[in-house]
């Protein structure tokens, strides 16, 4: 059951507390991330254990969005069939999309290792089920491809999936032993507190985007005058702070990875 102020139930179940702090005025940071989810957390964890000062800008709370409300299965690769996204992404790139998905979980399994990150991970597969003949033979299609790249996906009939599953309306599934599952916002959380430990300073989440009171280095100061704009679900108001920041800062790049709302 959901209690008042919560966002969903992983906001209530999650073992890894909010992590908040204050923001002295004046700072310079070599690199800016707008939007407290997985990408600007990620973000965020990766540059400060390259040495980077990092600021992250949330206009609500770590995790108010995609991010921590999601089922929370870690998968390791699109629903498009392997041939299919080697088709769309051509011979260079669509191997490179597969292999970088396919090794996905075992990072991220590897993050939550690393940083003791508490968010109820497991690591037995994930099923995708034929609920009709049609569907099994597309997991057998599927199968046979997974297969040839030499990847742990195993093919179940309808009694296998019967076993794992206590019903017998299946008629086959894919069992894909590299995926498994996690509770999305203890590992928003633990993405926080890992990086927070690593800069030894405060990561705050600043309500209404207070995007004036962070001035990337090269903003009149010393330093890269790179700022990155990751995850963020932003209104109009929102967007031109941002938008506003980017252009005081000079940056020298950009990554955009969210929405912008009307």
């Amino acid at each position: 059951m959901m209690h008042p102020g919560q966002i969903s139930l992983w906001d209530g179940s999650a073992a890894e507390p909010e992590t908040q702090g204050s923001l002295p005025d004046g700072d310079r940071f070599d690199l800016v991330a707008v939007g407290g989810g997985y990408t600007g957390l990620s973000t965020a964890l990766h540059a400060a254990a390259k040495g980077l000062s990092v600021l992250v800008i949330e206009a609500g709370r770590i995790g108010q969005g995609g991010s921590g409300r999601n089922v929370g299965l870690v998968n390791a690769a699109a629903w498009l069939p392997p041939g299919k996204l080697r088709d769309t992404l051509g011979p260079v790139y669509g191997p490179r999309f597969l292999e970088r998905f396919s090794r996905a979980p075992a990072y991220v399994f590897d993050l939550i290792e690393r940083h003791q990150i508490r968010c109820e991970a497991t690591r037995s597969g994930t099923l995708h089920a034929a609920h009709a003949a049609s569907g099994l033979r597309d997991l057998r299609a599927r199968h046979a491809e997974w297969q040839r790249l030499g990847e742990p996906v195993d093919l179940l009939d309808r009694d296998a999936m019967a076993m794992l599953t206590g019903t017998a309306a299946f008629h086959g599934g894919l069992l894909d032993r590299r995926a498994g599952t996690i509770n999305p916002m203890g590992y928003c959380r633990g993405l926080a507190r890992a990086a927070q430990a690593l800069l030894h300073r405060t990561l705050r989440a600043l309500l209404h985007l207070g995007c004036h009171r962070a001035h990337p280095a090269g903003a009149g100061g010393t330093g890269s005058g790179m700022t990155r704009v990751t995850g963020a679900w932003l209104n109009a108001r929102g967007t031109q702070q941002v938008m506003a920041l980017l252009e005081t800062a000079g940056h020298q790049a950009l990554a955009v990875g969210g929405c912008v709302r009307n």
